[in-house]
């Protein structure tokens, strides 16, 4: 999933599933949400 590519926000050098891997190999997404700063 491109999402799971991202950049992940608190370290930019890992993807979103590398972060998820290191926190447990067997971890995976179930539901994304979309969230904006900015106001529509």
């Amino acid at each position: 999933s491109t999402l799971l590519e991202q950049a992940f926000i608190k370290d930019g050098k890992i993807s979103v599933a590398q972060y998820l891997k290191s926190v447990d190999k067997d971890l995976a997404p179930v539901d994304f949400k979309r969230v904006t700063l900015n106001q529509e």
